[in-house]
């Protein structure tokens, strides 16, 4: 019995601090509003691909400046196919936000990354409880 009790608690209190750093997160989202603005590169190609995806269901975008540039217009965590921008990044985490993001809206773009920033911990829990006692499991994810 006692064990079941502390488990719960320990959800309980991942739960609580996953909220907290979900908010956390969107806060620091929500301020980058139209047009969007990124600090990291890669951010703002995820970005742009993702968008890219949801609106026109192609991870191909046309540049036709670089016909004329001679295929010298390559921005970071991007390249060239045959004249075209096609993400440089992990495919698998563009198709899976923008799969998302088609369900549930473009508006929540910013959102998802923090909803899963804050989900993750908390799989990572119920996966290392199995493996090792509830103490340690806690005590790693609390680190994580």
């Amino acid at each position: 019995m006692w064990d079941r009790f502390a488990n719960l608690r320990n959800i309980m209190l991942l739960l609580i601090l996953s909220v907290g750093f979900f908010f956390v997160y969107s806060f620091l989202a929500s301020g980058n509003v139209a047009p969007v603005r990124f600090t990291w590169p890669d951010e703002m190609a995820n970005h742009y691909f993702i968008s890219s995806f949801v609106n026109n269901n192609s991870l191909v975008v046309p540049e036709a400046l670089n016909t004329t540039a001679n295929n010298f217009i390559v921005p970071r965590s991007v390249n060239l196919l045959n004249g075209n921008l096609v993400p440089g990044t992990f495919l698998g985490f563009i198709l899976l936000l923008g799969l998302i993001v088609k369900v549930i809206g473009v508006n929540a773009l910013l959102f998802v990354t923090p909803f899963f920033g804050a989900l993750i911990p908390l799989i990572f829990y119920l996966i290392l409880r199995r493996i090792f006692e509830q103490r340690l499991a806690l005590l790693s994810t609390i680190l994580l």
